[in-house]
Formats: C-alpha cells, sequence, structure tokens
C-alpha cells in the first residue's frame, strides 16, 4: 500500500472515529450514545444520545483501556455495562437539541 493511500485511508478513518483523545474523571456528567444500527426495523425517530433530557455520572474511568462505568443519578444504581469512550460524550445543557445534526453523526451512509 502506498503512502498516499495510507495517508487517505486515515483522514476516512479520522473523519468516522473519535481519534482525538478524550480523558474522563470521577464525577462527570456524560451522556450515551445509542448503538443501534439505522438499518434494523424501529427507533429511528428516538433521540441517539441517552438519556434524553438528563446524564448519567461518571462512576470510574479507566482513561488508559477508554473504558468507563456509569452511574444513574435518579436512583443511584450503577449501570451493568462498561461504556468506551467512542460511544460517550460530555454532557451539556446549553447543548442545542438539534435532532437531524445529531442523526447525521450517528446513521451510517445509505446506498440509494
Amino acid at each position: 500500500m502506498s503512502k498516499k493511500k495510507q495517508k487517505k485511508d486515515k483522514r476516512a478513518y479520522d473523519r468516522r472515529h473519535r481519534t482525538k483523545g478524550m480523558r474522563l474523571s470521577i464525577g462527570d456528567k456524560v451522556q450515551v450514545l445509542r448503538t443501534k444500527d439505522s438499518s434494523r426495523k424501529g427507533g429511528k425517530m428516538k433521540l441517539p444520545w441517552i438519556p434524553a433530557n438528563s446524564y448519567y455520572i461518571v462512576q470510574h474511568a479507566d482513561n488508559a483501556k477508554h473504558i468507563a462505568t456509569l452511574k444513574d443519578p435518579s436512583n443511584g444504581d450503577i449501570l451493568a455495562r462498561k461504556y468506551p469512550f467512542e460511544v460517550i460524550r460530555l454532557f451539556s445543557r446549553k447543548r442545542k437539541r438539534n435532532m437531524k445534526a445529531d442523526n447525521r453523526s450517528f446513521k451510517k451512509n445509505k446506498k440509494i
């Protein structure tokens, strides 16, 4: 594979994935991306980030492995699943709720 092709592939990969380092600490407020593929049946009109108007709290963050354990602040339960940093974003109340913009980053390219 040529160097030019490698650079082109790297740029394409970086556009699709989060490659810049993200560091989480205990107590950060985050939301989680629904990882349901847009080609599956149902759930297409739901917001891609959960919880919709709230947040989870980071209980434990492993910055070396890029994995976080989350806690639900409404009832204090620790979520059973550990989430990779790729599907986590920091929660911001100021974030404008633009479902179309969020869905663009969530949906995969469709062939027509």
